[in-house]
């Protein structure tokens, strides 16, 4: 059986899926489909603004910083997938306002992954809805790194 997965240091997606199963149930079956089917992965920063006309209402919006090579995607997925990039045991989310946005694509479909630098969080998010995670100090830092 061959797969089109995206290589992540010496890991197919699929070998990170098999090996991660705590991440692989957080996502819905539509979104491990995305992520087995990767096309492209588009980074945005989220800026805050002031609407025009108000003192103190903000809007948030997306700048495109640029769509990640196969090897960004790959250390995304090795960090995004592994279990031991996220606190399990706390799931409340504390004050989530997102600063970085990964949209990722098949050929079909998408869904977004948020990165909430204020309250150290990923939101996975679709249509269906948000779910978030804490995380851990490994993908933090890679995270952190990102949005410089």
């Amino acid at each position: 059986m061959s797969c089109k997965c995206a290589s992540v240091k010496s890991q197919t997606v699929s070998q990170l899926v098999d090996a991660n199963p705590r991440f692989v149930d957080f996502l819905s079956e539509k979104q491990l489909v995305i992520v087995e089917n990767l096309k492209d992965v588009e980074l945005f920063h989220i800026q805050s603004y002031l609407i025009e006309g108000s003192d103190n209402e903000y809007s948030n919006k997306s700048m495109l910083v640029k769509t990640l090579s196969k090897k960004e995607v790959s250390t995304l997925l090795n960090y995004i997938i592994k279990d031991k990039n996220y606190n399990w045991k706390e799931s409340n989310s504390t004050g989530f306002n997102p600063s970085l946005q990964f949209v990722l694509k098949d050929s079909y479909e998408q869904f977004l992954i948020l990165y909430s630098e204020s309250s150290q969080e990923l939101g996975i998010i679709d249509l269906e809805g948000q779910k978030t995670l804490k995380v851990n100090q490994d993908l933090l830092n890679y995270l952190t790194n990102l949005s410089l």
